[in-house]
Order: structure tokens, then sequence, then C-alpha cells
């Protein structure tokens, strides 16, 4: 399964938890508080969950990624997580990140260019409006019955 694929199931997941919630619960007071206090359930779960390898390495935090690295190791059972094994993944991404262009890009850059400006808004408001009808229509499903 590529990516994209898993991000459309995750959003179609997400419409068809909506549509239940729009069933179960005929006010739309009641069906916001649903949503809205469905995300403190991953709070604790957060606080638990050790942080990414790659983002610590591409971060430059190279010894705590060894530390993750090692603790992750022992906790698969690998024995061969040696320290020139880490040599090795450290001198790896020290040599891709001094070979990309070092450029740093926000948000801003989609609308510089021209044709990058037009998709941009074009896309944004499609998702505004699919979501803003979506909504509509899971919050007044009761007026359809």
């Amino acid at each position: 399964m590529t990516p994209i694929e898993t991000f459309k199931g995750i959003f179609s997941f997400g419409y068809m938890l909506l549509s239940l919630i729009g069933y179960l619960l005929s006010d739309w007071q009641d069906q916001m508080i649903v949503i809205l206090l469905a995300p403190l359930l991953y709070i604790p779960i957060y606080l638990f969950l050790p942080t990414s390898i790659a983002w610590l390495f591409s971060s430059r935090k190279y010894d705590r990624a060894r530390v993750e690295t090692k603790k992750i190791a022992a906790s698969l059972n690998v024995n061969d997580c040696s320290e020139s094994f880490l040599d090795k993944v450290e001198a790896s991404v020290k040599l891709q990140q001094k070979s990309g262009d070092g450029k740093v890009y926000t948000q801003i850059d989609l609308f510089k260019p021209p044709r990058m400006r037009i998709v941009t808004i074009v896309e944004m408001y499609q998702w505004f409006a699919t979501t803003l009808v979506y909504y509509g229509y899971v919050f007044s499903f009761f007026y359809f019955l």
C-alpha cells in the first residue's frame, strides 16, 4: 500500500466514523463535543511514544539517535547494532545533508511561482468546499430523514 493510498484510507475511515457519529447523535452540539474530545485520548499515547530515529538523525541529534536505535534494537533482540554500523549510518546521513541544496522550504514557497500559486489556491478551495459540504451534510443528517 502506497502512502497516498494510506492517506486516502485514513480520510475514508474518518468520514465513515463521522457519519456514524452523525447518525447516533442528532444534535450538532453533541456531535462537536464528541469530535473535539476524541483527540484528547491521544495525548497520553503521545507522551509515551519514542521519538523518530529518522527525525533525530535529520535534525543532527546523533547521540540521542544512537541511544534510541540501541533501545529499539535491544527490544527487538537484534544483536548486530554495533558502533561501526551506527557510524556508517551517521556518515551516510551527514553525506546526504551536505549534498542537499541547504535551502529550507516553507509554506510561503507554494505561492511564489505563479502556476504553483494558482494550483495551491484551487486545491485549498476544493478542500474547504468539500469539507464544508460534508460537515453540513453530517450535522443535518436527521433533517433528511
